[in-house]
């Protein structure tokens, strides 16, 4: 299967992109599910009388519970966990994906089997595309103390991931070691074995969410693990909607932490739009996706992952990095191929390109500036404000 986009449905957009990608040597997928990957189908659930469409529409808590249904039967079973993974990494070869990190459930249920399933392919395809393994705790540490063996199956894994996934809001509650101990056993676990940790954070596009600050303190007080030759990022927040809900003052200082910290951004933006929206929320006006923009300009580290591949997640989702890109690109409003060629393949910009993205920005920024007047008279879609301080900051926040 070539995988450049030539045919009749690609534009010219897409070609140049493909064509700067590979120039660069190929697409990096940072973040993925390949263990639950094409199980959006009824066998999948059939034995827990659930319809995975269904199911689609449910919330993403809900759908982490449901998880646990998902293990109980056809999906990770051996022979089909590695059969359904090497389906999706043949198609990720064909994509000119040249690396791909996946988180992978290691939970008490299911014990190693997918880990050993996708180390085994790790290793079949070592030569054709580098595969990342990440620990995924998709249901919470709980409490250690009284649940074991949750973090025992979670250190074994460890041992053979080459990253530590973590989901910190899955310990919050009574009885939990809650989100700062989970974070914190996971940074001190990748500090000991020196593998980078990448948490998944402030995935409901919500004002009241404020994971990535916390995820920064814990990096202030903790470190960051430190792994030789590596000078990049070594702690990733992979989501990060939930800051586009912020001020511009409290987004920026959010920028600035990411910096001083050493914390990289990654970016699904088919996941972030596909969010469930809390239409009561107020917030800044913004789509369901990160401001990884802003984050470029500012010299934050960012990549893009394709998150969930056809499952109930995700039905639609189809393991290309191209086509988070294009969503992306779609979303923000910025459209250099070149540039997200970089972000696609997981290269550093460089100053002229963050000049490029700055320019957009003011732009965007002089666009607002523009109706000072309407928002001073009558605000925006019926909003009224009252001064023209008010004004400036209904401007400020977008």
């Amino acid at each position: 299967m070539d995988a450049f986009p030539d045919g009749p449905g690609y534009s010219t957009w897409d070609r140049a992109l493909e064509l700067h990608v590979r120039e660069s040597g190929g697409w990096m997928n940072a973040h993925t599910h390949l263990d639950r990957a094409n199980t959006f189908a009824p066998e999948y659930l059939h034995h827990a009388n659930i319809d995975p469409v269904g199911a689609a529409g449910l919330s993403l808590q809900v759908k982490q519970i449901l998880v646990g249904e998902l293990h109980k039967g056809l999906a990770y079973r051996p022979d089909n966990l590695y059969t359904r993974m090497r389906v999706e990494l043949e198609r990720m070869v064909a994509m000119q994906q040249r690396e791909v990190t996946s988180f992978i459930d290691a939970t008490p249920d299911i014990g190693l089997t997918a880990i050993e399933q996708a180390a085994r392919l790790r290793e079949e395809y070592r030569d054709r595309l580098t595969l990342k393994i990440a620990v995924s705790p998709i249901f919470g540490f709980k409490n250690p103390r009284v649940n074991p063996d949750r973090w025992d199956v979670y250190r074994q894994a460890a041992e053979i991931a080459d990253v530590l996934g973590g989901l910190p809001s899955k310990d919050r509650g009574e009885g939990r070691v809650g989100f700062d101990g989970h974070v914190r056993m996971i940074i001190e676990l990748g500090k000991t074995l020196r593998k980078p940790v990448h948490f998944q954070v402030d995935q409901d596009n919500d004002p009241r969410e404020e994971e990535t600050e916390q995820l920064v303190q814990a990096v202030r007080w903790l470190g960051s693990p430190v792994i030789p030759g590596e000078a990049g990022p070594t702690v990733w927040a992979v989501h990060a909607i939930s800051p586009s809900c912020y001020d511009e003052e409290r987004f920026q200082r959010l920028v600035d932490n990411l910096l001083a910290h050493n914390v990289g951004i990654i970016s699904c933006p088919t996941a972030a739009l596909s969010m469930f929206q809390h239409r009561p929320m107020l917030a800044p006006i913004h789509n369901s996706i990160a401001r990884l923009l802003e984050m470029m300009a500012a010299g934050v580290p960012v990549c893009i992952g394709t998150d969930n591949i056809c499952d109930i997640f995700i039905p639609n989702g189809d393991g290309s990095v191209r086509s988070e890109v294009w969503v992306a690109a779609t979303a923000l409003r910025f459209y250099h191929t070149m540039i997200w060629a970089k972000i696609g393949a997981g290269l550093p910009l460089n100053e002229g390109d963050k000049e490029w993205i700055r320019q957009a920005l003011q732009r965007a920024r002089d666009a607002w500036a523009s109706v000072r007047a309407d928002l001073v008279r009558a605000g925006t879609n019926g909003v009224r404000v009252a001064s023209a301080a008010e004004a400036d900051h209904l401007l400020a926040a977008r």
